[in-house]
C-alpha cells in the first residue's frame, strides 16, 4: 500500500487510481503532481468541494467520478 506522500514518486507512470470509499473530507494535493494520470476515481467519500484543488496540473485526466460525496457545486 502506498502512503499519499509516496503517490508523487509514481506520477511519471500512474494513468488510473482509484480512491473509492475512503472517507475522503478533501483532495491531498499531491494528487496534482500525477502528471500522467488519466482515470480518477474519487466515489464515495465525503468531499464537500473540489473548488481549490489545481486539476489544470491534470493536463492528461480524461475521466473525474465524483459520485457519492457531499458536494454542492463543482468548478467550471
Amino acid at each position: 500500500m502506498c502512503r499519499p506522500d509516496e503517490l508523487a514518486c509514481l506520477g511519471g507512470h500512474l494513468r488510473h487510481l482509484s480512491l473509492n470509499d475512503n472517507r475522503l473530507p478533501e483532495l491531498p494535493l499531491v494528487l496534482a503532481q500525477l502528471a500522467c494520470l488519466e482515470t480518477l476515481d474519487l466515489c464515495g467519500n465525503r468531499l464537500t468541494s473540489v473548488t481549490a484543488f489545481p486539476f489544470d496540473d491534470l493536463a492528461q485526466l480524461r475521466v473525474l467520478k465524483l459520485q457519492r460525496n457531499k458536494l454542492r457545486m463543482l468548478p467550471a
